[in-house]
């Protein structure tokens, strides 16, 4: 997912991905990707999964969003909604919300909140 990464780190980690899916598009098989782009096999396949299903937008960086989308589904329900929701969550993605996600999410909405009070209402 990235995480860990540099803002640098991640566009590079999203430009090998479409530099994969350039060459699924010419029919380059998964093992030849992996060599040429110098990434293991198993992350070649699962590229080409990906843009089988969903094209090139699919290998595109999804970056920490989804964890701050997460963050503000969260935020917006009841204790007893918020646990439900985190215990049918797979364990690897409850893991990265609760190591991760409650603080960059909380660092966002910070950040976001103190800019929107510093805008003058007209």
């Amino acid at each position: 997912m990235g995480a860990g990464l540099t803002p640098a780190g991640r566009r590079r980690r999203e430009a090998v991905r479409l530099q994969a899916a350039e060459l699924f598009e010419q029919k380059i098989k998964p093992l030849e990707v992996a060599r040429r782009l110098r990434v293991s096999r198993k992350s070649a396949y699962e590229w080409q999964q990906l843009w089988r299903d969903g094209g090139r937008e699919a290998l595109a960086s999804r970056g920490p969003r989804l964890l701050i989308f997460l963050g503000a589904i969260l935020e917006d329900t009841t204790v007893q909604e918020r646990q439900l929701f985190l215990t049918q969550m797979p364990a690897p993605a409850r893991l990265l919300w609760h190591t991760l996600g409650t603080r960059l999410y909380k660092r966002t909405t910070t950040r976001v909140r103190r800019s929107a009070t510093a805008i003058p209402r007209a």
